[in-house]
């Protein structure tokens, strides 16, 4: 793996890492993580992923609606 495509993949693991911490605004994300076109981001993601971020939030913002259950001990 070269240099560029390491980096790359950290980028993105720290945008997943910031969807799952409630961000939930591409744009934002994007520069965060050192893109600063926000589509050019959105593009790469879905080629590491097979997701868009924009679903990715969506699926964790539903997941942090949805009730907690509880468990029997």
């Amino acid at each position: 793996m070269n240099f560029k495509n390491y980096l790359t993949n950290k980028r993105i693991h720290y945008a997943d890492i910031l969807i799952r911490q409630g961000e939930n605004n591409v744009s934002v994300i994007a520069d965060k993580v050192g893109f600063p076109d926000a589509s050019y981001f959105t593009k790469i993601y879905r080629k590491i992923n097979l997701s868009t971020p924009s679903s990715d939030i969506a699926q964790q913002r539903e997941k942090n609606l949805s009730p907690i259950k509880k468990t029997k001990k």
